[in-house]
């Protein structure tokens, strides 16, 4: 019996959804605001050639048949947590940040620590920068949670600053209906060798929720 070309396919989607519950704190002249974005799969496609004898000889090797088999996959990105931090300066004195640190906690323990590295700030001026969070692998080790964020060292000597945000999250799983498909059965090698290592971004008509 003939395999069937297209065929559905079960694929599982990680995500992790995020609420912050006071974005915005102020400490004297510092207002620091947080925000972030749910943690979302995007469908994907890998293929695998496969090979397979073309007939039998008896004196000969049989010629090689190849099939390129393309096969759904979810694939979270980015796969961390990605907080923007917006800093404003309301003082009239540049607030320095050579000493700046920022940390991630995840249910009390902690997982990074790094330097902020952004240039001081200018009297009445802003500082946005992007913080690499946990990890999927950090967040799914406990489904429910608070993530904290700490930034240390804003400031000007006795008057440096110490934010923090606790963030609650929850991590899920789902299952997804995909299509897998056989896309290509040839006799030519470097023909199917194009297929080799690739992958693509899906089409959205091609992922189903289930239920």
């Amino acid at each position: 019996m003939q395999e069937p070309s297209v065929y559905p396919v079960e694929v599982i989607a990680d995500e992790v959804d995020f609420t912050v519950g006071s974005p915005t704190q102020q400490m004297a002249d510092l207002t620091a605001t947080v925000s972030l974005s749910d943690l979302r799969p995007v469908l994907y496609y890998r293929y695998d050639v496969q090979s397979e004898s073309d007939g039998t000889y008896l004196l000969i090797s049989p010629p090689k048949r190849y099939k390129v088999r393309r096969s759904p996959f979810y694939r979270l990105e980015p796969a961390t947590a990605r907080i923007h931090v917006s800093l404003r300066n309301g003082s009239d004195d540049v607030m320095r940040t050579s000493n700046a640190a920022y940390a991630f906690e995840v249910n009390g323990h902690t997982v990074s620590s790094t330097p902020l590295s952004i240039p001081d700030i200018l009297p009445g001026h802003n500082s946005d920068v992007t913080l690499d969070g946990p990890t999927l692998d950090e967040l799914k080790a406990t489904p429910n949670g608070i993530v904290t964020v700490w930034v240390y060292g804003i400031g000007n000597g006795d008057k440096e600053r110490r934010l923090h945000w606790d963030i609650s999250y929850i991590y899920s799983q789902r299952d997804s209906q995909a299509t897998g498909e056989i896309v290509l059965t040839t006799s030519s090698e470097k023909e199917a060798a194009n297929y080799r290592n690739r992958e693509d971004l899906a089409e959205p008509a091609d992922v189903h929720s289930g239920p």
